[in-house]
């Protein structure tokens, strides 16, 4: 350790108490102060190096006059040696400077429609496509093996900025050996040109990668954290390690293992038998999947997003740039899986990477983290048509379970959130509290068993035939490979569940986990499901005997969707199994409901709870939602404000849209009705938000103040109090928001920069 610099005062006067104090300081943690000559003009000691007593680390440390400052120079000699950098193995291809015109052209020269169509197996027809597609990539970016050292890039270091910085070294080595003025002159006008070269240099790249994460949020903020700390490049979180294949087989042996002690734990608490739900005897079955046009397979490749598998032959981004001339080829892969219900083996592949769930988890337990697949794009696309012909069959027979809003046309969390807030809050206008039950299951996608998921998609859903027949061949036979720096465990085996990074796994649970909502309904519960989110709630009477009974009901339905859970291998987690109770401080303070029992579980009744990303408390106040909007908009708001001279205008304003207005607008109808003491605090986050994409003054007027100006003068005319009063929630709130004129403001602030 070595500090150094201008402390500022004199060390070597006996009669300075701050010198004596400090050196006193120094001297308790057992340091020392090497300087002993006077560096200051005025001959006194005023900078200082300061290492460990037992440190020899300082050597030849001697203190010369400087023309240019008040203040001599020191130079002293490190005993250190330079550590040598580490190295690493790199494989990688330039495809970043492949033009697109020349890809499509070779594409087609390749007669990649023709090799696919001539083969007769779904197997050969993916591998002549794989083959033809890595041949034509091989000729235009071939693959190339380097050492390169372990030092954070800075890509926007461009070569002439290169030359640039060497030019102006030689300015001013010729500056300081010659002193004259015109030397001076040369210098200053290349360092100007170095940092101009360097702004732009660096404008460039951040825009042109920004836009490439245009709808991807997670590798927009992996990018943006990088901008805003560019020392430290993007890592993801690991458990500590000597070696990495090491560590993906621990993994691999630890998700296993716990799918394994799960259906071991489930067979044994079962008393129940599966899948004795009667059958929903739709009006039609579906027997087999309609083809896929090429028009059809065409839209889906530009819809797709730009992310990657080891297992692709070629990057998304180059898949989206010769979409037309490789869409024929793909629609007649998937029109033979489709025909012939079958699903290529290659394409079972899945690579996991090991996520933590939450970054203040200990990094040291393989608990907390996730596995999530990432599959070949032709998968996903095979997937993409198979799940639009199931949700049409679903539509069609009416199939659909009433209130489940995943997977559903015109459905989402909003609409999911929507319909439980208007409920809840009908109850309290009613006079009455509610009752809310957040489950939560334990690795829910990865517990399925494929003989119960199949069965019941044929009795109760109507898939039939080749259908189903295709079903069983995409569940079956499946294996996954943990992957961390491309190191890769042994493949293993997957007996159950479907796909976290599948598009057909989600919905496939969905028609999986359909029985809870007939538990619900028998037992007289409302309820509402969004794939393995369930809530379930029942309006309390404000009377201590009749809300007891209530509550009673809520907790038998919810010990039997448990048993139904544990007869179809799925495990209810009590731990992580939410419940709060809506109602007004009165009604709360006289029911006095502590905890739920669940079984031989106790759940606590919580204050707030995080339900589908948006937090609610017991009042439906919202205040809880707007406070984490507001936390996670100003650390964005902060991060963006520290690269903004970087970027221009256009890229501001598409990080500001993604990474805050997304978070504003996200279940903004759950504001409806809201106090203006909150509104307000979501008004300045978009204030805050104008200013930094327009590079406006803290000092300039606030943008939006219609709202607040409004609020104080009812504040006055009705109660004549100060500024501060929070007024209570009532079923019609004394100030209403108009969601449509902030966002019409918003947009036109965002446009032109002026206020309305």
């Amino acid at each position: 350790m070595i500090l150094m610099g201008d402390f500022n005062f004199h060390i070597d006067d006996a009669s300075d108490k701050k010198a004596e104090e400090f050196s006193k300081l120094i001297e308790s943690v057992n340091l020392t102060q090497l300087v002993n000559n006077s560096t200051h003009m005025n001959g006194h000691i005023l900078d200082l190096i300061i290492t460990h007593k037992k440190e020899q680390i300082v050597s030849s440390l001697k203190v010369d006059d400087c023309d240019i400052s008040d203040h001599s120079c020191i130079h002293f000699d490190l005993n250190l040696q330079k550590p040598k950098a580490e190295k690493k193995k790199v494989t990688y291809r330039k495809t970043r400077k492949i033009n697109s015109d020349t890809l499509r052209k070779l594409i087609v020269d390749s007669n990649v429609t023709e090799k696919v169509s001539s083969k007769e197996t779904v197997h050969e027809k993916v591998e002549i496509f794989n083959e033809t597609v890595e041949a034509v990539l091989d000729l235009l970016a071939p693959v190339k093996t380097k050492n390169v050292p372990i030092r954070p890039n800075s890509h926007w270091y461009t070569d002439e900025l290169r030359t640039l910085k060497q030019e102006c070294r030689c300015a001013e080595r010729k500056w300081r050996k010659s002193r004259l003025e015109i030397h001076r002159q040369i210098y200053v006008y290349a360092k100007n040109k170095v940092n101009d070269m360097l702004v732009k240099s660096k404008k460039k790249y951040f825009k042109e990668r920004i836009f490439e994460c245009k709808g991807n949020s997670n590798e927009l903020y992996k990018l943006v954290k990088s901008l805003y700390k560019p020392t430290s490049s993007y890592k993801p979180v690991l458990p500590s390690h000597d070696d990495t294949e090491q560590l993906c087989n621990n993994f691999s042996s630890f998700f296993g293992g716990k799918i394994d002690n799960i259906r071991n734990q489930l067979d044994s608490e079962s008393t129940l038998t599966p899948n004795n739900e009667p059958p929903s005897n739709p009006s039609s079955t579906l027997q087999e999947f309609r083809p896929a046009l090429v028009e059809e397979v065409d839209k889906l490749i530009i819809a797709m997003p730009n992310k990657s598998c080891v297992l692709d032959k070629i990057p998304a981004w180059l898949f989206k740039e010769a979409h037309k001339e490789l869409a024929p080829s793909l629609a007649d892969i998937i029109n033979s899986s489709l025909a012939n219900h079958d699903f290529p083996s290659s394409l079972k592949q899945a690579y996991v990477t090991p996520l933590i769930k939450k970054a203040s988890l200990d990094k040291e337990e393989m608990k907390n983290y996730r596995p999530v697949s990432n599959i070949p794009i032709i998968s996903k696309l095979i997937e993409k048509i198979v799940s639009s012909r199931i949700l049409q069959h679903l539509a069609f027979n009416n199939l659909h379970t009433n209130f489940q809003s995943a997977y559903k046309k015109h459905h989402s969390t909003e609409s999911a959130l929507l319909r439980v807030a208007n409920d809840i809050l009908r109850y309290i206008d009613n006079k009455k509290s509610v009752l809310l039950i957040l489950l939560d299951l334990s690795a829910a996608f990865d517990t399925i068993d494929h003989d119960i998921l199949l069965a019941r998609a044929h009795s109760r859903f109507g898939i039939d035939g080749k259908a189903l027949y295709w079903l069983n061949a995409y569940l079956k036979n499946r294996t996954q490979t943990v992957s961390i720096d491309n190191n890769k465990a042994t493949p293993s085996p997957l007996k159950y569940g479907v796909p976290q990074g599948s598009v057909l796994g989600p919905l496939l649970f969905t028609m999986y986990t359909a029985p809870v909502a007939d538990i619900a309904e028998r037992h007289g519960v409302n309820y509402h499901l969004y794939a393995d989110d369930t809530q379930l709630y029942v309006p309390l009477d404000n009377t201590l005997e009749t809300a007891s009974y209530q509550k009673e009901s809520i907790e038998k339905c919810v010990v039997e969707i448990a048993d139904w859970m544990n007869s179809n291998k799925l495990k209810l987690n009590s731990d992580k199994t939410d419940v709060i109770v809506f109602g007004t401080n009165k009604a709360l303070i006289d029911l006095n409901f502590n905890s739920v029992q669940i079984k031989s579980s106790s759940v606590p009744v919580s204050s707030s709870v995080k339900n589908l990303g948006c937090y609610l408390d017991a009042n439906f106040t919202m205040s809880c939602q707007i406070n984490s909007i507001c936390q996670q908009s100003y650390y964005h708001l902060k991060n963006i404000g520290m690269i903004r001279s970087y970027i221009n205008k256009d890229t501001a304003q598409l990080l500001v849209s993604s990474l805050v207005m997304s978070r504003i607008d996200y279940c903004n109808s759950l504001l409806t009705g809201v106090s203006l003491n909150s509104i307000i605090k979501l008004q300045r986050v978009q204030n805050q938000a104008a200013r930094i994409v327009l590079t406006l003054s803290k000092n300039v007027p606030r943008l939006l103040t219609l709202s607040e100006n409004q609020l104080l003068k009812q504040r006055r005319k009705k109660t004549g109090q100060q500024c501060g009063v929070d007024f209570k929630r009532t079923s019609q709130p004394q100030f209403g928001v108009d969601l449509k004129q902030i966002r019409l403001h918003k947009t036109w602030v965002m446009m032109t920069g002026k206020s309305v």
